[in-house]
């Protein structure tokens, strides 16, 4: 089962004074480990998701909660949807940002999404039709937002989050290095068989050129014993004439 903490100062409890809800609104409502799409290289990544104050928050691990966030989203607008398909997963969607998220079991699945749902019931910006549908999975949609903002350091520390996933563009600027890479290559390809290709034209023509002289020298070479033979033929005519 997933290692998940609901906080006993739930969001129902009236507060007294200012004071007491500055303190209370820092207390975690829920937290607890997730696994959490980062990308098609590194899947599912065990997280640290933490409710505060509105907000869920998500830690590479338990112990970073120290050193800032890795990335945060405003529950307030946010609208969550079970999946249809695998009983242990929701998305959390807020314009263009979804964070996909599984629990261990659908129990704990349940738990999450009851708990995230309850809050903004409670908070006003929720319905209690929207957590009653929770256990069947349909989609919730919310009304408004509220986001803080961020400091300095947490704004450092989101972006070295953002280094956890690897994004879509650099998967396409690989893609594009190695489209160059390969008509680098296939450039390369393409003078080394076009040199190839003029060192065998040079040999087919030093082969013509000495077949020629070899049939030149032969045919000369033919020609010279034609011209012993006849030669040595009259002078054996001359001295049978000179003895008769």
């Amino acid at each position: 089962m997933t290692d998940y903490q609901v906080n006993p100062t739930s969001v129902t409890q009236p507060l007294n004074d200012s004071e007491d809800h500055t303190d209370k609104s820092r207390v975690p409502i829920l937290q607890g480990y997730l696994s959490k799409w980062t990308n098609y290289i590194h899947g599912w990544q065990n997280r640290w998701i933490v409710l505060t104050n509105g907000t869920l928050s998500y830690y590479k691990s338990e112990t970073e909660t120290a050193h800032g966030c890795r990335g945060a989203i405003s529950l307030n607008r946010a609208t969550i949807k079970a999946h249809e398909l695998d009983l242990c997963r929701f998305d959390i969607s807020v314009n263009d940002c979804t964070w996909c998220l599984r629990a261990e079991t659908e129990e704990d699945k349940h738990n999450w999404v009851d708990v995230l749902e309850g809050f903004k019931v409670e908070s006003g910006y929720g319905s209690e039709n929207n957590l009653n549908n929770s256990r069947q999975e349909k989609q919730y949609t919310i009304q408004s937002e509220v986001h803080t903002e961020p400091s300095p350091e947490d704004t450092e520390i989101f972006q070295l989050g953002k280094a956890d996933d690897v994004s879509l563009d650099e998967t396409r600027r690989g893609s594009f290095n190695f489209r160059t890479e390969s008509l680098l290559f296939k450039d390369t390809t393409r003078e080394v068989l076009d040199s190839l290709t003029s060192v065998v034209s040079l040999i087919q023509r030093g082969e013509d050129m000495w077949g020629k002289r070899l049939s030149h020298e032969t045919e000369k070479r033919k020609k010279t014993m034609e011209g012993a033979a006849y030669s040595s033929l009259m002078k054996q005519s001359n001295r049978d004439r000179d003895v008769s």
